[in-house]
């Protein structure tokens, strides 16, 4: 036999009587009646699947992905708690919703120092991954019902606050949503010794093997963000400061998490959703949050944590250079990072039209030179297995002590991993290609551009298909922007106006972009070299490639001396030949260095440069 819905068979027998008198307990019962008993009901399976009430009819009839998205509404703006935004999905035609409540707070990343500045701080950091590790072991089990019936929860704590996601079926979401934020808030009781020892142990192991797990241009990504975006010690430091935790070191970062009154809420709830509902939760989560502060919210003096990236200045290479510590690595890995001295575009209402274009042209050239660089590294040259080239986007923010803002950064990003040739080697060949590339862009009728420019602005276009990523894409915005503009002046339609401008993108806007990003005398280059164990680090290599214009670093006290020079990347363009004044700074700084450890060979190297004619 068949079963209608999937096609399964199965069969159909009668049961033994002898086996039916046991389970009515004649003679004697099988086992004791308390101890049979159905599951608990589960309290997070949907009571209903009706979509609200709020939409309209033609938004029930079903998915309308093509529809234009609405901005969210700023349902509530209170100081001293946070906002609230809402967005009831008309689009997707489903009983789903998705909610995110990021808490801004500082002092899960930071602490004070004597004058009351925020700074950051290690074991702030590594207590913070350990909580939430501990509070997501111990509620595991109680929230196995909600996994079961279609909803998923997650809880971190990052660089910018204590974030709370959810997604899944609507209608018990509220319930999971509260559940989560009130186990944390206002109760320790997940404060456990063996949460502890496993949260402990497992960021130990990954501390610990980050490097010989990894490939060699996982490395690169590494030094290279260290340089450019971290402000953590590195990772020997995070590992003294996690063998230090204990129960009462980790009871009070979380009491100092709680009561610290300089924290603001971004609630995003969408999806199937009514407003009504929206506003209940929030109120509900507001109230669990402010009554687990030792005092009133200061929300007017509060400092904002987000990401940074450090400028680097026009005129200015760095070039890193590591030994692998994967001892299974034979290859070498080369990432060459150019970032954009102008802004990138954040909103017609937030960015000027030189970003506009600015970042236009970077993602159009990022498309163009794709398939050539691998057709020619890769195919022709063989250089390595792993040849790629991507634009990449970073953010940055201010540093405690001043007003708040976000600002795009753009990058191209060139990356070949082999076995083939040394690091520097590889670094030589990637700078031939791109003078050739460079004549090729310029020799490229309009016609070829328009295609890649038709393709890309077709593809950023593309509508979403699923409410979690619109929802992630419209958080994002919300998280970046809303401390520094009204509701009305968020970039929601920002992709439109970049698509737009994009189709516009002519050849001489491509030819002197890319001149801005690649030319020795404007670009901001990072070019981050680890070599494997078939090119060894070698010093005389690494000094015959290096020009005068390049500073070069190879450990990560140094990386931390130099990137304490830099200075924070800011919504002001940078002009070019910038980087002149830190060259002569570095420069004075090596010479000493350089003299005072010759002989000492790569290992004790500190920061110098060295004269070569400029490519």
């Amino acid at each position: 036999m068949k079963e209608q819905w999937y096609g399964l068979d199965f069969i159909v027998s009668k049961i033994d009587p002898a086996v039916v008198k046991k389970w009515r307990g004649d003679p004697a019962p099988l086992v004791d009646a308390p101890s049979l008993a159905l599951p608990r009901p589960n309290r997070f399976i949907p009571r209903t699947l009706e979509l609200c009430d709020d939409l309209p009819d033609e938004a029930k009839q079903g998915p309308r992905i093509e529809k234009p998205i609405d901005p969210p509404k700023l349902l509530i703006d209170d100081p001293t708690t946070g906002r609230l935004w809402h967005r009831l999905d008309d689009r997707y035609a489903l009983p789903k919703a998705n909610l995110t409540v990021l808490v801004r707070n500082a002092a899960v990343s930071h602490v004070k120092n004597g004058d009351g500045v925020w700074e950051k701080d290690t074991s702030a950091s590594v207590h913070a991954s350990i909580l939430s590790s501990m509070y997501y072991d111990a509620m595991a089990v109680d929230t196995y019902d909600a996994d079961l019936a279609g909803l998923y929860w997650s809880l971190s704590c990052g660089q910018l606050g204590i974030k709370v996601s959810c997604g899944g079926f609507s209608d018990r979401m509220p319930d999971l949503a509260l559940t989560i934020i009130k186990n944390f808030y206002s109760s320790s009781e997940f404060l456990q010794p063996h949460y502890l020892a496993s949260a402990k142990d497992r960021m130990l192991r990954n501390l610990r093997t980050y490097f010989e797990s990894r490939r060699a241009d996982s490395h690169a990504v590494y030094y290279r963000d260290f340089l450019m975006a971290s402000e953590s010690l590195g990772i020997d430091a995070s590992i003294e400061e996690t063998e230090k935790v204990t129960m009462e070191s980790i009871q009070a970062y979380h009491k100092v998490l709680l009561d610290n009154n300089e924290t603001l809420a971004e609630c995003f709830y969408t999806g199937n959703v009514s407003e009504a509902t929206a506003k209940q939760f929030f109120q509900d989560s507001s109230a669990v949050i402010t009554s687990s502060r030792s005092s009133e919210s200061s929300c007017d003096s509060m400092w904002i944590p987000a990401a940074i990236e450090r400028r680097i200045l026009p005129g200015t290479d760095f070039d890193l250079h590591f030994s692998s510590k994967n001892p299974q690595e034979e290859n070498g890995a080369t990432m060459v990072t150019y970032q954009s001295s102008i802004p990138g575009f954040r909103g017609d209402e937030l960015s000027s039209q030189e970003s506009l274009e600015s970042t236009a042209a970077i993602r159009v050239i990022s498309t163009i030179i794709r398939e050539p660089l691998f057709d020619e590294l890769r195919t022709k040259q063989t250089l390595g297995y792993i040849v790629s080239s991507y634009y990449d986007l970073g953010f940055s923010s201010p540093p405690p002590g001043l007003p708040y803002y976000s600002v795009p950064v753009d990058f191209l990003v060139i990356s070949v991993l082999s076995k083939k040739l040394a690091p520097t080697e590889v670094a030589s060949r990637i700078d031939d290609f791109l003078v050739t590339f460079r004549e090729q862009l310029e020799a490229m009728p309009q016609s070829e551009i328009d295609q890649y420019t038709t393709a890309l602005s077709t593809k950023l276009l593309k509508p979403f298909q699923k409410l979690s990523s619109e929802a992630g894409n419209q958080f994002g915005k919300i998280e970046r922007y809303a401390p520094e503009v009204g509701s009305s002046e968020l970039p929601w339609n920002s992709v439109e106006s970049l698509a737009g401008a994009i189709r516009h993108v002519k050849r001489q806007d491509l030819v002197s972009h890319w001149d801005r990003l690649t030319h020795p005398s404007s670009r901001a280059r990072v070019v981050s070299h680890v070599y494997g164990t078939t090119h060894p680090l070698d010093s005389k290599r690494i000094a015959s490639s290096s020009s005068n214009a390049t500073v070069v670093v190879n450990s990560l006290n140094d990386i931390q001396a130099l990137r304490d020079r830099l200075p924070i990347y800011d919504n002001n363009k940078s002009k070019p030949n910038a980087g002149t004044r830190l060259r002569r700074l570095m420069r004075n700084h090596n010479t000493w260095a350089f003299g005072a450890l010759v002989g000492a060979g790569v290992v004790g190297w500190s920061i110098y440069t060295r004269s070569k004619k400029s490519r």
